[in-house]
């Protein structure tokens, strides 16, 4: 039951939705935050905080490399409206930082498309 639950939050894109604590999602997801806790401690193996974020930066580099729109507003857009914040996490998700990644992700396309 939980892992319907979350399957359809993340493809509606919930985790966008900035300030998200766990008892906010769990009800969202219509069960209780505990449940959840262990749901994405057990099953999916990482923690709240690093779940969510990773959803966020994973959409966040369709938007970089689809869309010409600053780094702060992909950062609100997915959730994490303060840049630091956001290039902080991407770099920890990713191992580089947005700025670098669009720029690498932009040559790499340009290099197949030519």
């Amino acid at each position: 039951k939980i892992g319907a639950g979350v399957e359809r939050w993340v493809a509606n894109k919930c985790y966008c939705t900035p300030n998200l604590s766990i008892k906010e999602v769990a009800a969202q997801i219509g069960t209780n935050h505990n449940y959840l806790s262990q749901y994405i401690n057990n099953t999916l193996e990482t923690t709240f905080q690093l779940w969510l974020n990773t959803l966020r930066i994973e959409e966040s580099k369709h938007i970089l490399i689809s869309e010409n729109i600053t780094i702060e507003e992909v950062g609100g857009r997915v959730g994490i409206p303060q840049s630091y914040n956001f290039s902080r996490w991407f770099k920890t998700i990713t191992g580089t930082t947005p700025f670098k990644f669009r720029k690498e992700e932009g040559r790499n396309r340009h290099s197949v498309s030519t």
